[in-house]
């Protein structure tokens, strides 16, 4: 209650809107300051200690005063995605709410989460219960990082990522897969090297029109194209 009582900065008091337009991907609108326990350090206590003594009701709060996902939500630092995720994990794992864990899930599959090492443990986690996508993330992060170790001749998985998103110009019936593996090869670069999500597939997108153009033009050629598709394929274990 006493962390309750603690009123949040109004977003009218802070110094407006911070428009973001990231490329052909999405576009988001946050506050530039908003409510978070950083910048109210008692209302960050009180919503701890009543977690830890054992309110769960507690533990969702502090997340979603932590969380930096949506429209009004905190400052998107690593220090608010960390306690984020770490609140809604105890309100699921500890306190058995379901709303803990549906948040604690969407915040995992958020792909700007910056926590690399974590979502790759929660992507083999999901890949063991059966979840398909998770286990085509885990594969290409392990496929990528033993070519590395082995030192065999591959594509720089973000090169991969444009190579595999080009081949959805081919047609409709190509772009959910061509979407699917340049995902998969973002993330393999991501669980390597870090960076968002978001901002790396605008690369991507960028890079692979980059190619089309010159493709159009003539500069290079179709063959080398789908070299680098199938290489990539068998870089990350893709079907052919």
């Amino acid at each position: 209650m006493y962390g309750r009582s603690l009123p949040p900065i109004s977003v009218f008091d802070s110094e407006g809107f911070e428009a973001a337009c990231r490329g052909a991907i999405i576009c988001t609108v946050q506050p530039s300051q908003f409510y978070s326990v950083r910048s109210d350090p008692d209302a960050g206590w009180a919503f701890t200690r009543a977690c830890d003594l054992g309110s769960g009701e507690a533990c969702l709060e502090l997340g979603d005063a932590l969380n930096p996902t949506g429209l009004f939500g905190a400052p998107s630092t690593p220090e608010n995605w960390r306690g984020a995720i770490s609140a809604f994990q105890r309100a699921c794992d500890e306190h058995q709410l379901a709303d803990g864990c549906e948040r604690y899930r969407r915040l995992m599959e958020n792909r700007r989460n910056p926590e690399t090492a974590a979502v790759l443990a929660y992507r083999e986690t999901r890949c063991a219960e059966g979840d398909q996508p998770s286990c085509e993330i885990v594969a290409a992060a392990q496929n990528s990082t033993s070519s590395a170790a082995q030192g065999a001749p591959t594509l720089a998985p973000l090169d991969c990522a444009a190579a595999l998103y080009l081949v959805s110009t081919d047609g409709p019936e190509h772009v959910a897969r061509a979407t699917a593996e340049a995902r998969a090869a973002v993330q393999a670069h991501i669980a390597v090297h870090g960076g968002d999500q978001l901002q790396l597939e605008n690369q991507v997108v960028a890079a692979a029109r980059t190619r089309l153009q010159a493709l159009q033009s003539g500069a290079q050629t179709p063959d080398a194209v789908r070299r680098d598709v199938q290489a990539c394929r068998r870089q990350f274990g893709f079907q052919p």
